[in-house]
């Protein structure tokens, strides 16, 4: 098993992938796809009540929209940062390149 003596935990953001290493990639992989699966359910279901809703039981008022508003935000940045992250690991098990120690 190779083990880098200069490699540390990753501080900055271009050696991210240095923690994943081939025995719980299987793993990491899938903690992505549930949080992108999760942030796009909650999507789903934040739209439909903001935008769908034509009862008068349904409607957001006051803070809530703000709350609403805020967790839409929220879920947009979570799908995008997931996506690139799960584009950057396929990359990487494709290509074969990268940090996983082999």
């Amino acid at each position: 098993m190779f083990n880098n003596q200069h490699c540390t935990h990753p501080l900055i953001l271009g050696q991210m992938n240095n923690c994943i290493g081939a025995a719980n990639l299987k793993s990491f992989i899938l903690f992505l796809c549930y949080t992108w699966v999760g942030s796009a359910l909650a999507l789903i279901i934040f739209g439909c009540n903001y935008f769908l809703c034509r009862d008068e039981s349904c409607e957001f008022e006051g803070v809530l929209i703000q709350l609403v508003r805020v967790m839409t935000v929220i879920c947009i940045g979570s799908i995008l940062f997931v996506s690139s992250m799960l584009a950057n690991v396929t990359f990487g098990v494709m290509t074969g390149s990268g940090t996983i120690d082999r």
